[in-house]
């Protein structure tokens, strides 16, 4: 097994917003050219999946008050505007929902905390319910989720479930972001514990699926500490990416292993 030492860099115009629709649909070759493109890739869709975690992913069918609006099962939507209270501790949450399934929250600063741990949403959620109450789907649009020195945005993120009414819940997510001028995409995620899963497209060089084990986060750059993550992509090809520390990673790619600094 083979390594080397390269510095990690970007000069790629970060004010640059991709275009998510120009995303390559097809499944990635990994190569000794893609493969630290695309255990980026799947690194970035990791973090993801994890801040993921602390978006209000409620069943938002009752806007009502606070209360409702976390915890009820009332199969029909007000139609009203309020402000609903008992929820922020500081910030507040607004709500416009009508008679037919539709509601828009808008979540502005809204700060909670329990006990040492503090998190702030800010941003926009549309979300549909068919009128049994079996389906919904939200809708998350420049949403900003902060927690523990840590910001992530979500500019395009979405979750569907269907299945409510029933003991077989199911529910799928995704969302499209961009990262150092490059637009990804990220479908069909998972998350279980410090294990996260799921398919991450890349701009150029198409899709991989990956999966991660053993993450832990604690860096100032919020990348992960610890851990690794498994990547796949056309033709049996694969890769891996494991997190040394704070400062590097390596990139293995056919037995042979590239350590990269983090800039």
């Amino acid at each position: 097994m083979a390594l080397g030492l390269t510095a990690c860099g970007s000069d790629s115009d970060d004010n640059a917003k991709p275009d998510v629709d120009s995303i390559n649909p097809s499944e990635a070759q990994i190569t000794a050219a893609t493969s630290r493109d695309l255990a980026l890739a799947s690194t970035y869709a990791n973090n993801q999946a994890f801040a993921a975690q602390n978006l209000p992913q409620q069943r938002y069918r009752s806007a009502t008050t606070g209360q409702s609006l976390l915890e009820s099962n009332t199969q029909t939507l007000i139609t009203r505007r309020e402000k609903v209270d008992g929820i922020c501790d500081s910030g507040y949450i607004d709500v416009n929902s009508d008679d037919v399934g539709n509601s828009t929250i808008n979540y502005s600063n809204c700060v909670i905390s329990s006990g040492a741990y503090t998190i702030t949403t800010h941003g926009v959620v549309e979300v549909t319910s068919s009128e049994d109450g079996d389906r919904f789907s939200a809708h998350y649009k420049n949403f900003t989720v902060s927690s523990m020195g840590e910001s992530h945005s979500f500019d395009n993120f979405s979750i569907e479930c269907s299945g409510l009414n029933t003991d077989s819940i199911s529910c799928s997510s995704s969302t499209s972001f961009s990262e150092d001028g490059v637009a990804y995409r990220l479908e069909a995620f998972t998350l279980d514990g410090n294990n996260a899963g799921g398919k991450i497209f890349h701009q150029s060089h198409g899709y991989v699926t990956f999966a991660s084990s053993n993450i832990s986060y604690g860096c100032d750059n919020a990348m992960p500490q610890t851990g690794s993550i498994d990547f796949y992509g056309s033709e049996g090809s694969t890769g891996s990416i494991t997190f040394n520390d704070c400062s590097s990673y390596t990139v293995m790619f056919n037995d042979t292993g590239e350590i990269y600094e983090w800039q």
